[in-house]
């Protein structure tokens, strides 16, 4: 996120799932001070409608529960269940302004029996169901 501050010029950045147990102070000041805005899960809605701008979206993997996503780089033991992420990742396929849908933070060597790789692969397939169901 920060290269795409410093290098990309984004002007806005819309975090979800931020952790400050698992984030430095100066990291979040960082983020805060250069247009960064920690959201809650309830209110992507919201987020998705502010605006007409296209918008990149990422999720990172990171933010799921290690119980269903032990290979990330940085295992959360008080993440999102997959069920909240899928349904993150759904309502943002069904977003007319996404232009760009990424997921990031997958880590091979850490994923036990290939579980957040199946994980990662669903959730793409529910961002194309999102868009599938989005309004002509």
């Amino acid at each position: 996120m920060r290269a795409l501050i410093e290098r990309c010029g984004v002007r806005r950045v819309d975090l979800f799932g931020f952790s400050p147990i698992v984030n430095s102070a100066e990291h979040a000041g960082w983020f805060a001070a250069h247009g960064g805005h920690v959201q809650e899960r309830a209110e992507l809605r919201t987020v998705l409608a502010h605006g007409g701008s296209p918008l990149f979206v990422t999720f990172d993997l990171d933010v799921i529960d290690m119980a269903h996503a032990p290979g990330v780089s940085a295992m959360n033991p008080a993440g999102w269940s997959a069920t909240e992420a899928a349904a993150a990742v759904r309502e943002v396929g069904r977003c007319p302004r996404v232009a760009c849908f990424d997921i990031m933070e997958l880590n091979p060597v850490t994923d036990e029996g290939g579980r957040t790789a199946r994980l990662a692969a669903w959730l793409f397939l529910e961002f194309l169901r999102g868009i599938a169901e989005r309004e002509p």
